[in-house]
């Protein structure tokens, strides 16, 4: 991997948000503040795209707070435009750090979201948390998993004690332009597309700009952090299973410089790629070492003897529900999916569109 931008990469290691700067001539880079950040991850990065009309298209605008609203509208002052020269609102997926702005800034300038259909469709299942229907379809997860009694309540607290996203902006993704896989963006004399990636969330896409030379990949390939999976509510394929397919679909974009959601710019999407998958599928083996000692242990007990960053004892509330769903997960995988039988999209050179 070779960082693309100094600035951002030496404000990644210090964990403090570079200035703006252009990454293109007509493409606008700006880090956006984070709320209660800063120990992890401290801002999220925002795309600003000029088209030939002189027409903006703000991709990720991020986490919705005053600071962050008024940097996009200085950010397109110091390009001679201002908020009603936003023809679109782009949302890469639906976590508020990336689209929590997306509804205001389209508000003000008139403008569409637009977002990946899949994703609009996963932020109305995510707002139905908490109904006696998903409530009870817990419940039974829980039995399933083999959770114990005692733990169970704090896994069936209230929607916003369970899933953080449901405490931040509502709607977390409401988007006005639904786009399907392969689809372009409804951007001025661009052929700039979306490609569906699914895995962090249902509905992730990344953005394809052969003719700007790069990848717009939000959270689906950062350049220094593994994301989470399945973090967009339940789906009824594995995250881990669609995350890698995922992977593989984009490799062949290699060649292009990769515009991440988080930490700085750079070019090596393949080793990068490359670094992820061994990420999970280290987790897998390990999954499968302890299922071949114990075939019928819970994933429950099956959690508990894994190695966990946190530590397992010390997980409470949503941070063991994730454990739990991602134990399931690579469970799933390690049962069930072979990856040499996962279908190899995105093979060869793909040209210009």
């Amino acid at each position: 991997m070779r960082p693309t931008s100094r600035a951002q990469y030496d404000a990644s290691r210090a964990r403090t948000r570079p200035e703006p700067e252009h990454a293109r001539p007509d493409v606008l880079v700006l880090a956006q503040d984070i709320p209660g950040g800063s120990g992890y991850v401290p801002y999220s990065l925002s795309y600003i795209v000029i088209d030939r009309r002189r027409r903006a298209h703000v991709i990720d605008p991020g986490w919705s707070s005053p600071e962050n609203e008024q940097r996009i509208v200085d950010a397109l002052h110091g390009e001679g435009l201002s908020i009603s020269d936003v023809a679109t609102v782009v949302a890469t997926h639906l976590h508020p750090d990336h689209a929590g702005l997306a509804p205001v800034i389209a508000r003000r300038a008139g403008a569409p979201v637009v977002g990946l259909g899949a994703e609009h469709a996963a932020s109305h299942r995510l707002e139905g948390a908490g109904t006696p229907v998903s409530d009870g379809s817990r419940i039974l997860l829980l039995e399933q998993w083999g959770v114990p009694s005692e733990r169970r309540p704090e896994l069936l607290g209230p929607p916003q004690e369970r899933e953080p996203l449901l405490t931040a902006q509502q709607p977390l993704l409401a988007a006005d332009i639904l786009l399907r896989d392969d689809e372009v963006l409804p951007w001025d004399g661009s052929a700039a597309f979306a490609v569906a990636t699914p895995g962090h969330t249902p509905g992730h896409m990344v953005i394809v700009d052969w003719e700007r030379r790069f990848i717009l990949t939000g959270d689906h390939v950062l350049p220094t952090i593994h994301g989470g999976l399945g973090l967009g509510g339940p789906t009824s394929s594995n995250p881990l299973v669609d995350y890698l397919a995922s992977l593989q679909k984009i490799e062949a974009y290699d060649p292009l410089e990769v515009f991440p959601g988080h930490g700085y710019r750079f070019y090596g999407l393949r080793e990068r790629i490359e670094k992820h998958r061994d990420h999970h599928l280290r987790r897998t083996r390990e999954v499968s070492a302890v299922l071949a000692r114990e075939p019928e242990i819970t994933t429950w007990e099956l959690a508990a003897r894994l190695p966990w960053t946190a530590g397992w004892e010390s997980m409470r509330g949503f941070l063991l529900m994730s454990a739990l769903t991602q134990t399931e997960m690579h469970r799933s995988f390690a049962l069930g999916a072979d990856w040499a039988a996962l279908p190899h999209v995105g093979t060869g050179e793909p040209g210009p569109r």
